[in-house]
């Protein structure tokens, strides 16, 4: 079949090897769609990831493939190929409940309702000004191991102290503690974020997409009774991310609240240890700041 107009901007090693490809994925990948972005880029990483085993190369042909689209859905493309490349059966086998409105509208009635209800409980005023060396320490301790990157591609671990020294700060983190700079992957590769050098579950991360603002706040506030939330920020974009203290409860309690979170709406990409995060007052790819809205560190 003819090669697509999108592909004409691959490198070469990189077309040479989507051109190996079975005919059907082609298919898939041509042309560039109109619509639906969500379903077909998660099945299309899907499908490419059984076929390369380069997480890199995937993000250069999804974003050479989706680059005609009338939207930007970069983030979408690397949240769909880190989770793909990320996954593993002891996180991927867990059921999860649909989202329950009915779950949602009994939640939001118990919480005083909006963003600045939220801004009221964090301990530290202004903590949007705090820089985020003080608030990577206070999350982590001083001695540990951390991961960051500004895209899944290029994040690698590191020392706190040698991380909190690059400026600009990356804008994705692990919000666990990783055990070595190194780990291997189900496969066998070798590589710098997996769930092998990741240590014991610190943070859970929880993510709201579909809901406005003040919805989101609220359920936060709400889910706040059963975790200690010592954390919350602006992505930058559309969601507020809660940052969940968890070390000192079991598995199955952090699964439990995690599907409950699910159920309000959460993405449950974020239970997977090694997901990569907003890092708090770092700035993302579009310039907007990730602010801190709430920091209660005496949680910790």
């Amino acid at each position: 079949m003819k090669n697509p107009d999108w592909a004409k901007d691959l490198e070469d090693g990189i077309l040479n090897l989507y051109l190996s490809l079975p005919e059907y994925l082609k298919e898939i990948l041509d042309p560039c769609p109109i619509g639906g972005h969500q379903k077909e880029v998660w099945n299309t990483a899907r499908a490419l990831r059984g076929y390369i085993e380069d997480e890199a190369i995937v993000l250069d042909i999804m974003k050479e493939r989706w680059s005609g689209y009338h939207k930007d859905v970069r983030p979408a493309i690397e949240r769909a190929v880190s989770n793909v490349f990320f996954q593993n059966e002891d996180y991927t086998g867990r059921t999860w409940p649909k989202v329950n409105k009915r779950t949602i509208r009994s939640a939001l009635v118990r919480e005083k309702f909006g963003v600045d209800a939220l801004m009221e409980t964090s301990e530290v005023k202004d903590p949007g000004k705090i820089t985020h060396q003080e608030i990577i320490y206070s999350l982590f301790g001083e001695n540990a191991l951390i991961c960051m990157g500004s895209s899944p591609v290029d994040a690698f671990t590191e020392k706190i102290s040698e991380m909190c020294m690059r400026e600009p700060a990356p804008s994705l983190i692990v919000p666990n503690p990783m055990t070595q700079k190194t780990g291997q992957t189900k496969d066998g590769r070798e590589s710098k974020r997996c769930l092998d050098n990741t240590g014991r579950r610190r943070h859970l991360v929880i993510e709201f997409d579909d809901h406005d603002f003040d919805t989101q706040a609220t359920l936060h506030q709400h889910l706040g009774k059963y975790l200690p939330r010592v954390l919350t920020l602006s992505s930058g974009n559309k969601s507020i991310h809660g940052w969940y203290l968890c070390k000192n409860y079991g598995d199955d309690y952090v699964y439990q609240f995690m599907r409950y979170a699910v159920a309000l709406g959460a993405d449950r990409a974020t239970y997977t240890p090694c997901q990569l995060v907003r890092t708090p007052n770092a700035t993302r790819d579009n310039g907007k700041k990730q602010e801190v809205l709430t920091f209660n560190p005496r949680l910790i």
